[in-house]
């Protein structure tokens, strides 16, 4: 009896021991929570501060706050690892999968722009002179908000996929939106009780994550035609479960790094839809 209830004990501990070493492994290398947390497009699901971060001159500019944490605190430490690429990369997944904090490490370590779903959605709001709640409350009531989002993001990828410069793209709907116009489209996951664990609000965002991907694949295959499940448009997937942030982006960036364009055999086709 004794050793059931120890069992189930550890099980209860296992999940904030995990997040713990993943706040201190990020802590040590300059991120702060809200970084983890990160922002996951058109589902609504945004980091602590609200600040959009914008892009000047082909380059990221962090605000001073927590979603800036990879050059926080005045500090602008060059990343260690520095790779010389012209690639359009998509970055896409689930609320929680860690998008936001991969793509500025890819943004930093190919000194390039990025933009996420998630900022525009605040632009959207703000636009519209809606707090976030309303404007995700007005999803579920018309597809014209979800259009409006997807169109910016369409004009992006047009734009970015003909720069010849590298530059980020974060969304759910990205890597469907950008196409073939994209170098190279990453898909992040995790399981959904990792994700939960990242938001500190296990049981609740665990059904709400839950039913929201649901809702989000019907509405998808409604509006456009697409299967959110099909991940074979992805040419790399990682389980951000079984890898910390820091491993997670040198498993991206060695990809990116050893993707040559003479010896490409062909990305899976991904045929334009109508927004």
């Amino acid at each position: 009896m004794r050793l059931a209830v120890l069992r189930e004990r550890l099980a209860e501990e296992r999940p904030r021991r995990r997040l713990g070493r993943v706040l201190a492994r990020a802590a040590a290398r300059g991120f702060a929570h809200g970084h983890l947390l990160g922002a996951a497009g058109e589902s609504g699901y945004v980091g602590v501060d609200p600040s959009p971060v914008r892009v000047r001159a082909n380059r990221p500019v962090y605000p001073r706050s927590v979603r800036g944490a990879a050059r926080m605190s005045g500090t602008s430490a060059a990343p260690e690892r520095e790779i010389d690429r012209n690639l359009f990369i998509t970055v896409s997944g689930p609320p929680g999968c860690g998008a936001t904090t991969l793509v500025e490490g890819i943004a930093a370590s190919l000194d390039c722009g990025y933009v996420s779903g998630g900022e525009l959605f605040r632009e959207i709001a703000a636009e519209r002179d809606m707090s976030l709640s309303q404007l995700i409350a007005k999803t579920g009531e018309s597809e014209e908000i979800d259009r409006a989002l997807d169109r910016r993001l369409r004009r992006i990828a047009e734009k970015w996929g003909t720069a010849n410069k590298a530059f980020v793209l974060e969304s759910r709907l990205a890597g469907w939106i950008a196409g073939n116009r994209a170098d190279i489209r990453i898909w992040l996951d995790a399981p959904d009780e990792v994700r939960a664990d990242r938001t500190l609000d296990r049981e609740e965002m665990t059904s709400e994550m839950q039913v929201r991907e649901v809702i989000e694949e019907q509405r998808y295959q409604s509006y456009y035609g697409i299967d959110l499940s099909d991940r074979s448009i992805y040419d790399l997937a990682i389980n951000t479960g079984r890898w910390d942030p820091e491993a997670t982006l040198d498993l991206a960036l060695t990809a990116i790094e050893g993707y040559d364009i003479e010896s490409d055999e062909g990305a899976f086709d991904t045929p334009d839809f109508e927004i």
